[in-house]
């Protein structure tokens, strides 16, 4: 099964892997890093131009150190919209690193510098808010997104798409439209909620280096996937018959509207229960020949 975090479980997962298992944040910061830039140079090898686009917060730190991992194989720029004195330690040190590297960087600190960045690359990563934000988005960050969502180029989003709440899967209309997200220890439920996997686009797991059990005992919400299947549903005894799985009684339907009884009873055939009855007053013709 596939463990999802909420927004409060997923900040106890990172002070789990940093403060019960040793694991700085820089450490994380470097993973999430690695494993973005990873993704790039396998599926992209050929692209030339890349544009970061990171905030203040640990997601622009990931930005930041993404531009360092790509910046010997590609033409990278990075854009930075926020305030370096509010930057943790972390980002601040993947920032400062970038600044040393000279990668390009360029600060979105008006609406004109906004308006007027070139918009040519081949990549768009969005690094600048992630999981502490939602969909209620304010100030320049909106003519931002709006203005790269229009980019033809390949975007990607570093652990979730600005604009996205990572809780209820509600989205800003300017929201960064992904192809592919790179998601940090495991999917959020937001990802899977409303406009979440549209947003989205493929969604990839990155390794941070700690261990999964953190989201397993963390999590109270999964997703169940197919190898899942043969631990719920059983093989069952070939010495059986229909009553030893369940008897179901449907009551539902009208004279004038029976195919919401009908599609009700079938699918309690289908998903195996051995004796299915439906009262109603009139019988739909698809329902199914083992319905008494």
């Amino acid at each position: 099964m596939k463990f999802l975090l909420n927004i409060e479980n997923i900040r106890l997962a990172d002070k789990t892997a940093i403060n019960e298992y040793g694991i700085p944040g820089s450490v994380l910061m470097e993973n999430a890093a690695r494993s973005v830039s990873d993704f790039i140079k396998t599926d992209f090898p050929d692209i030339k131009r890349i544009k970061i686009f990171c905030g203040a917060g640990n997601n622009g730190g990931d930005g930041f150190a993404i531009a360092r991992h790509l910046f010997s194989d590609y033409n990278v720029e990075i854009f930075l919209l926020g305030d370096i004195a509010k930057m943790s330690a972390e980002t601040l040190m993947n920032y400062e690193i970038a600044q040393k590297m000279k990668i390009p960087t360029f600060k979105l600190d008006s609406i004109d510098s906004i308006n007027s960045f070139d918009t040519n690359c081949d990549i768009v990563i969005d690094a600048l808010i992630g999981v502490g934000g939602d969909e209620n988005l304010r100030g320049d960050v909106t003519t931002l997104l709006r203005k790269i969502n229009k980019i033809k180029a390949v975007k990607i989003a570093v652990d979730i798409p600005s604009g996205l709440n990572a809780d209820t899967g509600a989205i800003s209309d300017v929201c960064f439209g992904a192809d592919y997200t790179i998601t940090m220890f495991t999917e959020k439920i937001g990802m899977n909620l409303l406009y979440g996997r549209d947003v989205c686009g493929t969604i990839i797991q990155a390794d941070l280096g700690a261990p999964m059990s953190i989201i397993q005992e963390l999590s109270s919400d999964y997703i169940l996937e197919n190898e899942d299947i043969p631990y719920i549903i059983q093989e069952r005894e070939r010495n059986s018959s229909k009553f030893d799985f369940g008897r179901v009684i449907v009551v539902a339907g009208s004279e004038n509207f029976s195919g919401a009884a009908c599609l009700a009873t079938n699918a309690a055939v289908k998903s195996g229960a051995g004796l299915v009855e439906l009262i109603s007053p009139i019988m739909h013709p698809a329902l199914l020949p083992e319905v008494i």
